[in-house]
């Protein structure tokens, strides 16, 4: 490291200040830094990215395509989702603007009280939110059980989005991509359902 990787480590210095306040923010946030609505919409990406997957290797026009996978019910779910990520992000938010709610009497006395209750289900739903995405384990590899990120088969430790789907397009497994659409959907569904705040 002194000779070649971080002469005087200065990089090392800069990623320990970084981290610390990461850190920092994390532990000073009432409402966790997470935006579930740019989550969903990242998820709508995939799913377009794996519709281009199965026309690749499928060819032919979207309605030739159903009849061997049919992508709808995970596109639906992602739908559902997306409505609750907004509610939730929107409620959020507006817990962060009016951290206290303030009531008042006669017009002459009013006391202010913590919201500290809808804080605390916000963020157990954003934790609750990410959890919702762990299944029983990917075909062949079920140590890796979220099913919306894990490392490709081959591909080393590279991302791949919903993989076991995305795998079984690629190795033209229709039966298989059926079986996982319908679990990784049913999760994804199950996140929507969840209203904690």
């Amino acid at each position: 490291m002194d000779n070649f990787g971080d002469p005087g480590w200065f990089h090392h210095q800069q990623i320990a200040q970084l981290w610390g306040l990461v850190a920092l923010r994390l532990a000073s946030s009432p409402i966790v830094e997470f935006n579930a609505t740019r989550y969903t919409s990242e998820l709508t990406k995939y799913l377009k990215s794996l519709d281009t997957l199965a026309k690749d290797r499928l060819g032919g026009d979207s309605e030739s395509i159903k009849k061997v996978i049919n992508l709808d019910p995970l596109g639906n779910a992602i739908a559902n989702l997306t409505k609750y990520a907004k509610e939730l992000d929107d409620r959020a938010n507006e817990l962060r603007n009016n951290p206290k709610s303030r009531k008042c009497y006669f017009n002459m006395f009013c006391v202010c009280h913590s919201r500290r209750t809808e804080i605390e289900q916000v963020n157990e739903a954003y934790l609750k939110f990410e959890r919702s995405f762990i299944g029983n384990g990917l075909p062949g590899r079920p140590v890796y059980r979220h099913v919306i990120y894990a490392p490709g088969t081959w591909e080393g430790y590279a991302g791949f989005t919903f993989p076991s789907i995305r795998e079984a397009i690629a190795d033209q497994k229709w039966e298989e991509a059926h079986e996982q659409i319908d679990i990784v959907a049913k999760l994804v569904q199950k996140a929507a359902s969840r209203k904690h705040f």
